[in-house]
């Protein structure tokens, strides 16, 4: 609980002196009735979102208080390891709006330096690299969602990861790149999607790409040993070739035992990951492996068959979520004077815009130069929103958080293209550079201008009502 105070009107100070009549409790020293008003001093007479929770951190942050305690989770409808990983906040700083917000926010700041990573692997190039760190960091979506107590951002890095590793995997031939390096690769992508499995499970709606990724891999592969093998039956000296042993062991190595690797490394392992998850749970007396399987099957029923019929004035469908149809509306407080605090979630508007015209152009691209880098991007994006179609409960524009970061590198792909525009009219080349700065500029620009809406700052009504709110849809 937390403490309780009485405030007179008009007055910012509790009253002094309050003290309890009557305690009726056989309770230890700790659950004693009198420590609801032992800490008066700690009582905001002005809350907001700074001193109390918002949102569905009334679930994710108050379970993650009770796995600290051994007490009953509230809320079980997503695995455990978000409001775990949540808790260590809780160790360090308390009970309190920064405690239970620290770690979602230390989440959402390494994503930039992984999307960097992520870039410099695909474009192999400093300036896109810091695109897609740019593009992300000016998201609205990746500063609200990473600054509220919810399990989004471990779940989306998490994603990120799996597939950044992965991508390694998908770049190089494993037989060239030696199994060595090839098995670290896919290991680290299991180890990831284990993590992003266990803590919401949009991770796995991602397995089912990195196992397209994989796939496709290995038939490309495939066909190349194949060639490999012709040429060296044809060849009357090879002693020379340094690859002949690898050719020849490719079969038994890196199709055999890759196979049984990924066994361990995409269902052992996420599957001991997703059940250490659990041992918070697993300390109350009451529950056991018989109460982890039917929390999966509540977990799946809530999903998709809207078990608590639940309805929400903020909720959208999946189709909308690109075009910022309906922002989530996080928190609202009028202010005196004419103030408002807003916190809303939404994408910025040039970043989703553009990023549905991106997706597209990208795939053509790609096409019209043959060029396959890019196939495992477009698998992300893809696995990550389209599952979302198929949900029956109510849904919201914070779903389509984990697809953004694909959806930025498509971005990127396209920017990165025209950037590369050689004409020989040196005007038109540099316009079109040009171009490309503006764009990113306009982004950040547009991130400082719904600044005060993403932040909670306060800000005049007026500034909102006329500056902010764009279509009748966007209320916040």
């Amino acid at each position: 609980l937390y403490e309780i105070g009485i405030f007179e009107k008009d007055s910012e100070e509790p009253l002094k002196g309050i003290s309890i009549y009557s305690e009726n409790s056989e309770t230890q020293q700790s659950s004693r009735l009198y420590n609801i008003i032992d800490e008066q001093q700690t009582i905001s007479s002005n809350s907001s979102y700074m001193t109390d929770m918002y949102f569905d951190e009334v679930y994710h942050a108050r379970t993650a208080y009770e796995y600290l305690h051994d007490l009953e989770p509230y809320e079980v409808t997503h695995p455990p390891l978000g409001k775990v990983i949540m808790s260590l906040g809780i160790i360090i700083f308390g009970m309190n709006p920064f405690g239970w917000r620290i770690m979602g926010m230390l989440a959402g700041v390494i994503m930039l330096p992984v999307l960097y990573a992520f870039g410099k692997k695909i474009f192999r190039a400093r300036f896109p690299a810091f695109s897609c760190a740019f593009l992300l960091m000016f998201d609205f979506m990746h500063f609200t969602q990473t600054r509220i107590a919810t399990i989004d951002s471990y779940a989306t890095l998490f994603i990120i990861l799996m597939y950044f590793f992965m991508y390694d995997y998908y770049i190089y031939l494993s037989y060239k790149h030696g199994l060595k390096k090839s098995m670290k690769s896919l290991f680290l992508s299991g180890l990831f999607f284990g993590l992003a499995a266990a803590s919401k499970w949009i991770g796995l709606y991602g397995g089912a790409g990195l196992a397209l990724i994989f796939l496709i891999t290995k038939i490309k592969e495939y066909i190349i040993f194949t060639k490999a093998y012709k040429k060296l039956n044809n060849k009357i000296s090879v002693a020379y070739n340094k690859s002949i042993e690898r050719i020849r062991d490719y079969v038994p190595l890196h199709i055999n035992f890759t196979i049984l690797c990924c066994i361990l490394f995409f269902v052992i392992i996420p599957v001991l990951i997703y059940a250490i998850s659990y041992i918070p749970t697993m300390t109350q007396q009451s529950h056991g492996i018989k109460s982890i399987i039917d929390n999966q099957i509540y977990m799946y029923k809530y999903h998709t068959e809207n078990v608590l019929n639940a309805t929400h004035s903020y909720s959208s469908k999946w189709w909308s979520w690109p075009v910022i149809y309906k922002p989530m509306w996080y928190y609202g407080k009028n202010l005196s004077n004419g103030l408002r605090s807003s916190i809303v979630a939404m994408g910025n508007p040039v970043i989703w815009w553009f990023g549905i015209i991106a997706f597209f152009a990208a795939v053509l691209i790609s096409i019209a130069k043959r060029e396959r880098k890019m196939v495992p991007i477009y698998i992300a994006a893809l696995c990550q929103y389209i599952p979302w179609i198929f949900v029956k409960r109510i849904t919201f524009i914070y779903h389509y958080f984990s697809t953004v970061p694909f959806v930025i590198i498509c971005i990127v792909y396209v920017l990165n293209y025209l950037y590369s525009f050689n004409s020989r009219y040196i005007i038109l080349k540099y316009f079109v550079r040009g171009t490309v700065y503006t764009y990113m500029i306009f982004a950040a620009l547009l991130f400082i201008m719904f600044y005060p809406v993403l932040s909670g700052m306060n800000i005049s009504s007026s500034y909102i009502n006329n500056c902010l709110r764009w279509f009748g849809s966007w209320v916040f």
